[in-house]
């Protein structure tokens, strides 16, 4: 900009200048004339704007003006199209993309631009290391050990809420003729529910907000959740404008105003979502009459034809494994570890996950990165070895040690060791030799 501005001529007001200032003015007054979701800052020169990608291709701003920097937020999930390489154009100085390429992709098939970006090879990669998200050092442990490496600093806190929580429910797992179609685990839905139940009426008698999410593994699931909540009695009802979610019901006496719609949606649906307090349910168990569970059930979670939901609303495509395969696994897709990473990051102060003990773990080698992160967690949670002795695994195991929550539903005094444990070892990686 400085050197263009020296070209055109020394004084301030330049032509370059004032008609660089007149065509961030005119983006900023159609940004203001939209009655849509922007926002537009002008501190003189230069002008700062907000906005969505589809806002920015129908008002056509890159058009319209230059701008000394673009950052593109959220770019693992931005497609590369020829937007992205407007935008792009439209830097003058500086293009920043930033994102997670542990986290989910584009929908519709697109490539990210993150994923673009980082593979040109021609660009400043700047690692982000400070996780900020999570209260608890434990809510960030598996994660951080399984996909960034323990990379990741979370700042030192004294938490008031547990972290990480382990529920073992001892409950068969079942098949369930839907729509959609697939497996389900009623004895985790209905603990779940009552537990959500619970949080709504500690939220009514103190007339606080309510910050809740579940995360299922499948959509069979998600349903089943969904229809008990609404059968509850709790005053719960589904959300007028968030497809999915729910809120409880306005009435007199009952401030909602602060409350984010109560989610119930599968791991490939969550992208960008955050809440306080956060249900995992891992729905695999022994079906009834049953000792243990075929590894092969994790491809078949759910039936991939008897969808209900809107192809459009869907964060990540469901590709089927054959032409003539019927089955859905979000573990055994594409990026199930990266479905994994974002169903396992989502909560800031607490996170509760039910498993049964027989819950299936896939080997610390399988080839699907999905399935290999799944069976990492499984065994962290129910606190079970490595079955693999290789220089590896022990470096994982060893990683992810501290990361346990506490083991069911334990009291105050084991989540105080629990966070102990998890604080102990991040003074260890934060210190220098």
């Amino acid at each position: 900009f400085a050197a263009r501005r020296a070209d055109a001529s020394s004084v301030p007001d330049a032509p370059y200048v004032r008609a660089l200032s007149d065509a961030r003015r005119a983006a900023s007054l159609a940004l203001a004339r939209a009655a849509v979701d922007a926002h537009s800052l002008e501190f003189n020169e230069p002008l700062i704007t907000c906005a969505t990608p589809e806002l920015v291709a129908s008002l056509n701003i890159v058009d319209d003006a230059r701008y000394g920097a673009v950052l593109i937020d959220e770019a693992s999930q931005f497609p590369t199209t020829p937007l992205a390489l407007d935008l792009c154009a439209a830097a003058s100085l500086t293009f920043v993309a930033a994102g997670d390429d542990l986290q989910l992709p584009p929908r519709r098939h697109a490539t990210g631009l993150l994923d673009d970006v980082v593979d040109a090879g021609r660009v400043d990669l700047v690692p982000l290391e400070w996780h900020y998200r999570s209260g608890c050092p434990t809510l960030i442990g598996a994660s951080n050990a399984l996909f960034y490496g323990s990379r990741l600093v979370a700042p030192a806190c004294a938490p008031r809420d547990p972290g990480l929580v382990v529920i073992e429910v001892d409950a068969p797992m079942a098949s369930a003729r839907g729509p959609p179609a697939g497996l389900v685990n009623e004895g985790q839905a209905r603990r779940i529910a009552d537990d959500v139940v619970a949080l709504v009426k500690k939220a009514d008698a103190a007339g606080a907000p309510l910050s809740v999410g579940v995360v299922t593994l499948n959509r069979p699931q998600r349903g089943l959740i969904y229809r008990l909540l609404l059968e509850s009695g709790a005053g719960l009802e589904a959300h007028p404008t968030c497809k999915g979610s729910l809120r409880r019901t306005p009435i007199s006496g009952r401030d909602v105003s602060g409350d984010p719609p109560l989610f119930v949606e599968s791991i490939d649906r969550i992208q960008g979502e955050e809440r306080g307090t956060i249900f995992l349910s891992t729905l695999l168990a022994p079906r009834a009459g049953e000792a243990t569970v075929d590894l092969e059930t994790l491809d078949h979670l759910e039936e991939e034809e008897d969808s209900d939901d809107e192809q459009v609303s869907r964060r990540t495509p469901r590709r089927r494994r054959a032409p003539s395969a019927r089955h859905y696994s979000t573990l055994s897709h594409a990026h199930g570890h990266r479905l994994l990473n974002v169903g396992i990051t989502r909560a800031v102060e607490t996170m509760r996950c039910y498993i049964h003990r027989e819950c299936p773990a896939p080997g610390p080698h399988d080839a699907r990165p999905g399935r290999r992160a799944f069976g990492w967690l499984c065994r962290t949670l129910l606190k079970r070895p490595s079955p693999c002795g290789c220089a590896s695994c022990k470096a994982l195991a060893a990683r992810l040690a501290p990361t346990l929550g506490t083991g069911g539903d334990s009291d105050d005094d084991d989540d105080d060791v629990s966070f102990a444990a998890g604080a102990r070892a991040w003074l260890r990686r934060a210190t220098p030799p």
